[in-house]
């Protein structure tokens, strides 16, 4: 039994210093290679101001694949999370870093930005490799701050965006304005928001010389607040004040409490999440023709239901929503969206990338009862009955050749 036991004990030992060897191991080449998962990065400035690392093409021949993420903090800005993960070299060797742009920084500086923090997260790797002895630390020492931040706006952003589209030609002429205004409020605790739309769009044709003339108008004013309960709870209420001409609505005013639960811990959100959000909706409805159901003015109660999934990881990403929603007074006036963008790598060099929304519609209230005229469907300017809409768009990708892709020649552009 004592030689059992000692067996044991020998056995968890040598696993543990083995696991340690392998995590502390020195890696034996200069030549790192690296593979950058970033949509939004500029992979040219990146190489040119980082080329003590080869960049590669694929995860599968690469010692570091390095994912960012980005989502809005409060204030206008972004947090981007970093994900270092070792591979060939470098196994068990993961990190996480962030980085916050402010509102008002530009592309130039959130790029200068992000640059640091990758050489900062590359550091723990580059030290175990012959690299290290080319790489010396220095450290920038400011002036002690003894005040503490003082927020005068007291975490409130303020937003303001105006657009104008203009085009044209002999025969045909199209006008598109659209403003919002936003102002909100984000704390750890809780999310405050409103919101103000407004959009025209305004188009003209010229037939046989004939004038047809068109015009649509939406506006919209919505309230958000949301509280945070615990790392996967959260309770909060939407207001939400419609108008439309394309969709037959003088006015429709909408309250709706809902709940939250995330079964990953928000604290995850830039990586992972998987949401279900439940709100129970009483709407106020004015038309501005009798509708199909000979209504001019209604109040509803309904309900909706959405499943929303986020994942990003070293095989891909998806991010999906599914949402359901039904009124009360008749259960088969209810609506289903799907929406999906999935994006894999199968093999080395092989990727597929799918995207797609499909939406079966059994809810469309607001129709009014006149039949569309001629004018009015050409130019789009009134909703018409449908049963369902949807896109598909699927893509493929395979790269072969060099795995290296360090140089940077802006000639003729891309």
């Amino acid at each position: 039994m004592k030689n059992i036991f000692l067996f044991f004990i020998f056995f968890i030992c040598s696993n543990l210093f083995a696991q340690n060897d392998t995590l502390n191991k020195t890696f034996n080449s200069t030549n790192v290679k690296i593979f950058i998962d970033c949509d939004f990065c500029d992979l040219d400035f990146i190489k040119e101001e980082m080329s003590f690392v080869s960049y590669v093409r694929d995860p599968k021949v690469a010692n570091i694949q390095l994912i960012i993420n980005e989502q809005p903090t409060g204030s206008g800005g972004k947090e981007y999370s970093l994900f270092f993960i070792g591979l060939d070299g470098f196994e068990y060797l993961n990190d996480i870093q962030k980085y916050t742009s402010k509102p008002d920084d530009t592309e130039s500086e959130i790029r200068v930005g992000l640059l640091k923090i990758m050489k900062l997260g590359l550091m723990r790797y580059l030290a175990r490799t012959p690299l290290a002895d080319k790489f010396e630390i220095t450290f920038v020492k400011e002036a002690a701050v003894t005040d503490s931040i003082i927020d005068k706006w007291k975490n409130w952003v303020f937003n303001i965006d105006l657009n104008g589209y203009f085009s044209g030609e002999e025969s045909y002429s199209s006008y598109y304005y659209n403003g919002n205004i936003s102002i909100g409020k984000v704390t750890e605790k809780q999310k405050l928001n409103f919101n103000y739309f407004y959009n025209q769009n305004i188009r003209k044709f010229i037939v046989d010389g004939d004038t047809i003339l068109g015009s649509t108008f939406t506006q919209d004013f919505s309230c958000l607040y949301v509280k945070s309960l615990n790392n996967h709870w959260s309770a909060g209420s939407i207001i939400d004040i419609y108008s439309s001409t394309y969709r037959n609505t003088k006015i429709k005013a909408l309250f709706a409490p809902a709940v939250e639960y995330n079964l990953f811990p928000y604290s995850e959100s830039n990586s992972r999440q998987l949401r279900f959000l439940y709100s129970f909706r009483y709407s106020y409805s004015q038309y501005s023709d009798s509708t199909i159901f000979d209504k001019i003015n209604e109040s509803l109660l309904s309900q909706n239901l959405e499943l929303a999934l986020n994942v990003k990881r070293k095989w891909g990403s998806i991010s999906t929503a599914l949402s359901a929603s039904n009124y009360f007074h008749d259960f088969t006036k209810n609506s289903l969206n799907l929406w999906t963008e999935l994006s894999i790598r199968l093999f080395k060099g092989f990727s597929v990338t799918l995207s797609g929304n499909t939406s079966l519609i059994n809810d469309q209230l607001f129709l009014p009862k006149a039949e569309p005229t001629y004018e009015e469907m050409l130019l789009q300017l009134r909703q018409t009955q449908t049963g369902y809409s949807y896109y598909i768009s699927l893509g493929l990708s395979y790269t072969f050749g060099s795995i290296y892709s360090n140089i940077v020649n802006p000639r003729f552009g891309d």
